[in-house]
């Protein structure tokens, strides 16, 4: 049996998340450790401290002497040239149960296809965490531009909206 240990890197300071870590190195029944990718806290304040993923797994991976790393949710779609934002929300699936959708917006003048990105994302992450589908367009946002997901879910969850 492997055990690992998740931490969310909001609200709260690097040397504290260091502390836990370390402290987390320390004990042997730990083989891993992960933490999310979210640019915002996502309980609580989301004004409030977030380390990006990212740069926290890289001190990390230089303050630990063993522990593998990895992030629960990735930025990848960020990383496409043609993406502006992106949102990923599980979607009905009938062999899987949830599948991955991806809503994305696209930067002005840019031209992207579903299967470049999903392509795109197969590239980098593993196969059951790329988008099954991508849907494009103008994501919703409150008015201090936090992305709406229930929105999404509610969208994703009606094959009409989708196809």
């Amino acid at each position: 049996m492997r055990f690992a240990f998740k931490t969310a890197p909001q609200n709260t300071t690097w040397s504290d998340m260091l502390a836990v870590w370390r402290e987390a190195d320390d004990i042997e029944i730990f083989e891993s450790g992960w933490n999310f990718d979210h640019f915002y806290p996502i309980v609580g304040d989301s004004a409030g401290p977030c380390l990006e993923g990212w740069m926290t797994l890289a001190g990390l991976a230089q303050a630990t002497k063993r522990l593998r790393l990895g992030t629960l949710v990735t930025g990848i779609h960020y990383r496409h040239p043609a993406v502006l934002a992106a949102a990923v929300v599980a979607q009905p699936d009938p062999k899987w149960g949830e599948t991955p959708c991806a809503f994305v917006e696209i930067k002005p003048g840019a031209d992207v296809s579903e299967t470049d990105l999903i392509e795109h994302c197969r590239t980098h992450l593993a196969r059951f965490k790329a988008p099954k589908k991508v849907v494009f367009g103008e994501l919703p946002k409150t008015s201090t531009g936090k992305i709406q997901k229930f929105v999404l879910r509610e969208r994703a969850r009606s094959t009409a909206a989708i196809e």
